[in-house]
């Protein structure tokens, strides 16, 4: 289809160009705007939305990040995506001291996605400076995964480095 295709072109302009140049971020760009505007009803459109945000987010350009995370989130119902997308407007907001606002997003909706939304707590609450709250909401994700080893290796170093060992835990 067309939109496949001009989403295969996003693609391989997004990954094999390193954004040195003002002109490859605006072939994204405008690639991106293109397959939002022709082909809203497609998860083209929401994938190409969250390559723009990401390559926003790189710039420090957070408002214009959010904006394409919030367009996303208005134009899905897939779960999954929901909670990717959410996670990444609460890491966005966060980075621009929106801390408050951030943790208020951090509500799941499934229960398989409170162990990432508590680590993401964590990190929020350890960038605002509450250790004791970043290391509660670390030791509670780490529960909810003590059964996936291929997932606690990061959030292992985010508890080892607050003076917690997980393996205590």
């Amino acid at each position: 289809t067309a939109a496949s295709l001009q989403y295969q072109q996003l693609v391989t302009v997004a990954t094999q160009n390193d954004f040195d140049s003002e002109d490859e971020a605006e072939t994204v760009s405008y690639l991106a705007e293109q397959l939002k505007d022709e082909f809203e009803g497609t998860e083209y459109a929401l994938y190409a939305a969250m390559f723009m945000a990401k390559d926003l987010v790189e710039d420090k350009n957070y408002e214009g990040a959010a904006e394409q995370l919030n367009w996303v989130l208005s134009k899905t119902e897939d779960v999954r995506l929901q909670h990717i997308v959410t996670a990444r407007l609460a890491r966005i907001l966060s980075a621009q001291e929106k801390h408050d606002d951030a943790l208020a997003l951090l509500k799941p909706s499934e229960e398989a996605f409170k162990a990432s939304y508590l680590e993401i707590e964590g990190d929020i609450k350890k960038r605002q400076g509450d250790i004791p709250g970043a290391i509660e909401a670390y030791k509670n994700a780490f529960e909810l995964i003590k059964e996936e080893p291929q997932a606690q290796p990061l959030l292992a170093v985010k508890l080892s480095d607050l003076g917690i060992d997980p393996k205590t835990l």
